[in-house]
This record gives C-alpha cells, sequence and structure tokens, in this order.
C-alpha cells in the first residue's frame, strides 16, 4: 500500500502503543523510574508481532498501512499526509504508552529522538504544554502499524481487533482537508 492513499474523514489508528525508543533508553541508563515489571511490559509490548493486525485492517480495506519505525510517528504521518495532501488532527493520551509514567517521557530520549525532531517539528502543531509531546519523534522497534479505517467500519473494526488480538486498537485521530501544518495535535 502507497502512502498516498489516505482519504479525508478516514480514522487513524495504531495497533498498539508507541514508546519503546525512550523505555530502552531509561533502561540502559539504569533509570529508577524504570522497575523491572516496567521492563518486563516493555518486552512483552516488543514481543508482539503486527501480522494479525495487518491482516484485520486489509479485511476492512485500509488505504494505508505503515510500520511506525526508528524514524517515530511524527515522521511516519507527516510523510503520510504530504503524499495524500491531507492533513492529520490527533489527539494523544497516556492509552498511545507502553508505559504510563510521564516522567520517563520527559526524562529519557533514544539517539534517534533528536534527528527525528528536527526532521518533522515544522511540520506539526503541539503546544508547548502537551505533556506526551516527545512520543511524536521517539524512534520504534518494533513499533505499531498505523492504518486507517473508514468511518463506517470503525465498530466492527473495534469489535473484530479486539476478539482477534485480545486488546484494542488505539484511536489516534482523522485524516481532514489539508491545513497549514500537516499534523495538528488537538489537546
Amino acid at each position: 500500500i502507497s502512502k498516498n492513499q489516505a482519504q479525508e474523514n478516514d480514522l487513524i489508528y495504531l495497533s498498539k502503543p508507541l514508546g519503546t525508543g525512550y523505555l530502552l533508553a531509561a533502561y540502559f541508563n539504569n533509570s529508577e523510574l524504570l522497575s523491572s515489571i516496567d521492563f518486563q511490559n516493555l518486552i512483552e509490548w516488543l514481543r508482539k508481532g503486527n501480522s494479525k493486525a495487518s491482516e484485520i485492517s486489509k479485511s476492512f480495506k485500509s488505504n494505508i498501512t505503515t510500520d511506525i519505525s526508528g524514524f517515530g510517528l511524527a515522521s511516519h504521518l507527516s510523510d503520510i499526509c504530504k503524499s495524500s495532501k491531507l492533513s492529520a488532527e490527533i489527539k494523544l493520551n497516556k492509552e498511545i504508552l507502553i508505559n504510563k509514567n510521564i516522567e520517563i517521557l520527559k526524562t529519557f530520549k533514544s539517539t534517534g529522538f533528536d534527528n527525528n525532531y528536527s526532521s518533522s517539528i515544522n511540520d506539526i502543531f503541539i503546544s508547548d504544554n502537551n505533556k506526551l509531546k516527545n512520543i511524536l519523534y521517539d524512534p520504534q522497534t518494533n513499533g505499531p502499524l498505523l492504518f486507517s479505517i473508514n468511518k463506517k467500519n470503525q465498530i466492527e473494526f473495534e469489535k473484530k481487533f479486539l476478539l482477534k488480538l485480545g486488546f484494542s486498537p488505539i484511536p489516534l485521530g482523522k485524516f481532514k482537508k489539508p491545513e497549514d501544518k500537516l499534523i495538528n495535535v488537538i489537546d
């Protein structure tokens, strides 16, 4: 699937939460903010593949399916928006994080963070006060899939995803007509 197939009003989802980059940085820096149970949880998410999520998104004729990898969410989503000549309106909440402790996200950055930030920051509108803004630039190892689903299929898609995978997809936002910024993060 190419990156230029996003459709206006399609809903944007992640197949699983984000955070492998900064959490591994915290682990390798022996941070007391990351417990052994937190690390085990991170490993569990790293072990979850994306093949079932991909099959489900295909069965709902997703126009866009891409994995969030080392370039981070902002880079991948802005590429899709550029190619599709659309913007994305997204909302960040703790559900998109593997680990809900915001202090770890504010304190640690993976080695790829700065490159991701500098390559994407001009494409994004986000409040400086948004506590989750760093997750946009966090490079992922075995990160989630990002996919779009037609709004009319939302309820059926979410039910099938939960049934097949045992956890829910994470709603991120929707594609919209082009705006000044490719990604608009609403509070």
